[in-house]
């Protein structure tokens, strides 16, 4: 049995190793692909003809955000998160105050008093993809954050045509795009739940999307205050 055990745990530790060089090494490849992109669109930019310049930066914008996608998607995981002290109440303020002075219809509803021990940098990367979803097929977002003793709360909600119930379980998957307008050139790449899926996990939390009565999405991000 103890031979069995530390077997088991030589097996585990070279899994943990091995995913995490896995990571490590797809981050370093994502943010090296960033500098030919940026060549690329540099060259495009002096193309005479129109048609064939657009074209150009257009393909060159898709492979930058499925590139961002990429990198957000990999810092979701629990191997690069490091928790601190936050004010989690401050944190959306901030967010939505600057999405609100560019001109976002962000609106802030009530926001308890919260010190959470999370990683504020992944915490913010999870509201910014709940936001920028709300914002993209329901035209505006209304947060608000509540707590128990044991769970912070942060709810983002939108009034979009909402998805179907049968797709609704689909949206956490990566790569995984639900409704017409979902799978429409703006639907992104389908990492962005995926994202907060990965956040709110590493945060021994949950991320829950429902529809709302009358349309619309209500997504509740749930993290462990400790």
């Amino acid at each position: 049995m103890k031979r069995a055990i530390r077997s088991f745990n030589t097996m585990q530790k070279v899994v943990s190793n091995h995913i995490e060089q896995r990571i490590t090494a797809l981050t370093a490849l994502s943010h090296d692909i960033r500098t030919p992109l940026t060549s690329l669109r540099i060259k495009a930019e002096l193309i005479d003809e129109s048609s064939l310049k657009d074209g150009i930066i257009s393909s060159v914008e898709k492979m930058e955000n499925l590139t961002s996608s990429v990198i957000d998607f990999l810092k979701g995981s629990d191997t690069l998160i490091q928790k601190k002290q936050t004010d989690l109440k401050k944190l959306i303020e901030t967010e939505c105050i600057e999405r609100q002075e560019l001109g976002n219809p962000v609106i802030i509803n009530a926001l308890d008093d919260i010190i959470v021990n999370c990683d504020p940098d992944a915490i913010n990367r999870a509201l910014q993809n709940l936001i920028d979803n709300a914002l993209k097929y329901g035209k505006s977002a209304t947060i608000s954050l509540s707590h128990d003793d044991d769970m912070a709360d942060i709810i983002v909600e939108d009034n979009g045509e909402g998805i179907d119930k049968k797709q609704l379980s689909k949206v956490l998957e990566p790569f995984e795009r639900v409704g017409k307008e979902r799978d429409s050139e703006k639907g992104g790449f389908g990492l962005g739940l995926s994202i907060v899926n990965d956040i709110a996990k590493a945060h021994n939390g949950a991320i829950q999307p429902k529809n709302k009565i009358g349309g619309g999405i209500r997504a509740s991000l749930k993290i462990a205050l400790k």
